[in-house]
């Protein structure tokens, strides 16, 4: 009888293939009127990050921000925003040392103190579709070539 072929093997450990998430270094915030500007601190952003290695994915009132470096991903990640913003409108920057992400505010009279909303000081919140609206992508690249 034919000797039984080898089990298939289902799945193996590599190393390369495990992404460690770890948030930013720095954050910075700065309520410029109409819209809100973040700042991501990374050392060596625009050398480090290849092609569409950032992604800002938006909604009506939530942020997810992720750049991928290798085998380590820095993630920022907000489910509520301290106000509504425009999705369709968000802009994503490499810059040498950090990204800069552009949110444009639905209600340009309200001043952001920070990123997330306080609802104990604050008590209710606007209200949001239950979804925060439909999900908005919009990645960066930097200079590094893709791998």
């Amino acid at each position: 009888a034919p000797a039984a072929p080898a089990p298939a093997r289902l799945g193996t450990s590599s190393k390369s293939a495990h992404v460690e998430t770890v948030p930013f270094p720095t954050f910075a915030l700065s309520d410029e009127g109409k819209k809100v500007v973040l700042y991501f601190g990374l050392p060596g952003a625009r050398r480090a990050l290849g092609p569409d290695a950032v992604a800002a994915t938006s909604r009506v009132q939530a942020l997810e921000v992720v750049a991928r470096v290798g085998s380590t991903a820095y993630r920022f990640h907000e489910s509520i925003l301290f106000e509504h913003v425009v999705p369709a409108k968000t802009k994503v920057r490499v810059k040498p040392d950090h990204v800069v992400v552009t949110l444009f505010k639905v209600h340009a009279g309200a001043f952001w103190e920070n990123v997330h909303v306080n609802r104990k000081a604050v008590g209710p919140v606007r209200k949001s579709p239950p979804d925060h609206g439909r999900a908005t992508v919009v990645t960066a690249s930097g200079d590094a070539a893709a791998a």
